[in-house]
């Protein structure tokens, strides 16, 4: 069998897509028949396979056409690629296929069976119910059920039932609001077509001409009929309008604006009144001018603020660079604040402009002591922990000295830095409190132990907390839970996942039990982890040949003289017979 692409002849390399890939090379003066059917692609052809001898037969053409067979399937099985990730066939450096996975956002490594160790989504952030998306590795969308609504599905979606309704006819509802008029609805609203001599909304005002004047500039209107009148003026049109801002009164470079039969003045914002004579008090405005706590001023045309320290401008609006003078020493970061500024020492030295030598850098102080150096003398003081005393909070305090402060005939033992008390032993053991009583006494036990003295250490193991055939050990107050093989958990409570750590490859699928996991591997692989290839070769299915093992394939190289998909046929030399002129044609092995 051969496989070939159609094609006019000629030299030429071609890579054929069938259940396997190869690449064909057919050299010149060797006809290739057309093929049927042929999918063309701009780089692949998908043809199917033919048997074919070449026209005319010829022997010593047969071995300058060679195929590089790649014998493998489509390398893109299905679920190859995990997590929704998409596969791409590619071709190896070798000319052999092989395949790609496009992973979506969130997952990686080559079957994008690795999730990220970040993602938007990692912490569910889509409620009741919602489906997070990935845009990115820290952005996300949610799909929200039905109900609701929101980034992250919070929001009640109040128009799931859709409650809104549709525009109402009021002209209707209301059976014609138009008094004096016919109603036409429109949408949200009416509108009333007023009959003659009526105006307003609904038609209810009566219409009077002349009343109020239309006619403008001084013009004189004269009723003509019901709903009609004219217009009368001095001159042709009245449309002169005289400049009243000839002889204005307006003051303090306030702006004269023209009107009809008058004029009004455009005060600058420190003049209010009529002629803008009227000083505007601006300390008193809702928004006083002055910031920053400052104290404001009115004066005649204007104002002014008296600042705090630390601010300065017109307002008192700029705060006062106290850094601009460098005045931290030896090195110091200057730290402006308000009307004050801070020095940061560095180390070894200290005060309010780092002029100080910083005692304390070298710890004199003993033990947990802390030593604090005085900003403006220098010295430093040590301030001791709870049992010590000194200068260096060296010396140890006795505090059995100064008076046991042990109760109950206790025995007060001196201890570095504290002190311990002994006590007088009772009948309660274990650390018992005795309480005495009338007649005898009683014992408050500490958790975990019981009895009359305290003797008895309760069993915490009595009320069988541990799960799934764990075993209990009793401990003081406690108990720990030996489990059994696939759980854990203080109460063995859970179930070990052993799939979580993907250990099947291949594309192999995982099935966790409480023993153990087992791997479902795909076709071609074998193992616990599918981590052999599995061996096609094995039993020898080429009858008379070499057997080549792939991916679940193998390929037979047949020894001279045979042929077949396993090398089952043996070829005939002598069919037909090869000899002329009369002569009788003998077979032999591999020749004839």
């Amino acid at each position: 069998m051969y496989l070939y692409s159609g094609g006019k002849g000629g030299e030429k390399e071609e890579e054929v897509v069938l259940n396997l890939m190869v690449v064909l090379c057919c050299p010149p003066g060797i006809p290739q028949p057309a093929l049927n059917p042929v999918h063309q692609h701009p780089v692949k052809m998908v043809v199917n396979v033919f048997p074919w001898t070449p026209n005319p037969p010829s022997a010593d053409v047969l071995p300058n056409m060679w195929a590089n067979t790649v014998n493998s399937k489509n390398p893109c099985n299905p679920g190859v690629c995990q997590n929704g990730g998409t596969c791409e066939v590619e071709m190896s450096p070798d000319r052999k296929p092989t395949f790609k996975c496009i992973c979506p956002v969130g997952y990686k490594e080559s079957l994008c069976e690795v999730e990220e160790a970040f993602n938007a989504c990692k912490n569910l952030p889509c409620h009741h119910g919602g489906t997070c998306l990935l845009t990115s590795l820290t952005e996300f969308s949610c799909i929200c059920p039905v109900g609701w609504r929101g980034r992250n599905c919070t929001e009640t979606d109040y128009c799931v039932n859709n409650p809104c309704v549709h525009d109402i006819n009021e002209c209707r509802i209301y059976n014609n609001p138009c008094e004096e008029g016919n109603c036409v609805n429109t949408d949200g609203d009416y509108k009333c077509m007023c009959n003659p001599g009526f105006t307003g909304k609904n038609c209810e005002t009566q219409y009077y001409p002349c009343s109020p004047n239309p006619c403008e500039y001084g013009g004189r209107c004269t009723k003509v009929g019901d709903y009609e009148y004219e217009m009368h003026v001095s001159k042709r049109r009245c449309e002169i309008n005289l400049d009243d801002c000839g002889r204005h009164l307006c003051e303090n470079n306030s702006t004269c604006v023209d009107g009809v039969n008058n004029y009004s003045c455009k005060c600058p914002p420190e003049y209010t009144g009529i002629y803008c004579t009227k000083d505007v008090n601006e300390c008193e405005l809702k928004d006083n001018p002055c910031q920053n706590g400052a104290t404001c001023t009115n004066e005649d045309g204007g104002y002014s603020c008296i600042c705090v320290n630390g601010y300065a401008g017109k307002n008192c609006e700029t705060d006062v660079d106290d850094c601009a003078l460098r005045p931290c020493l030896n090195g110091g970061t200057c730290h402006d604040r308000v009307s004050d500024y801070d020095c940061e020492c560095p180390v070894g030295k200290t005060g309010l402009l780092c002029h100080l030598d910083d005692l304390c850098v070298n710890n004199p102080c003993n033990g947990e002591a802390i030593c604090e150096t005085s900003m403006v003398s220098g010295n430093y003081a040590c301030s001791c922990p709870k049992g010590r005393t000194g200068p260096k909070c060296d010396e140890d305090i006795d505090e059995c000295a100064e008076g046991s402060p042990c109760e109950h005939e206790g025995t007060c033992v001196n201890t570095p830095g504290s002190f311990r008390c002994d006590c007088k032993k009772g009948p309660c053991i274990n650390h018992g409190t005795c309480i005495d009583e009338r007649g005898g006494y009683r014992c408050i036990c500490m958790p975990g132990y019981g009895g009359d003295n305290c003797e008895l250490d309760e069993d915490e193991c009595k009320s069988f907390p541990c799960q799934n055939g764990g075993i209990c050990t009793d401990d003081v107050n406690n108990y720990k839970c030996q489990c059994v093989e696939g759980f854990t958990g203080v109460n063995c409570e859970k179930t070990i996942n052993d799939c979580e750590r993907y250990p099947c490859l291949n594309g192999g699928t995982c099935r966790n039990s409480i023993i153990a996991y087992k791997c479902d591997c795909l076709p071609g692989f074998e193992g616990l982890n599918c981590e052999r290839n599995k061996n096609d070769c094995k039993g020898e299915p080429c009858k008379n040949g070499e057997c080549f093992d792939g991916t679940d394939a193998f390929t037979c190289k047949c020894y001279p003289g045979y042929t077949g998909q396993l090398c089952e046929h043996e070829i005939d030399q002598c069919e037909p017979s090869p000899c002329k002129h009369g002569g009788r044609c003998e077979r032999h092995a591999n020749g004839f």
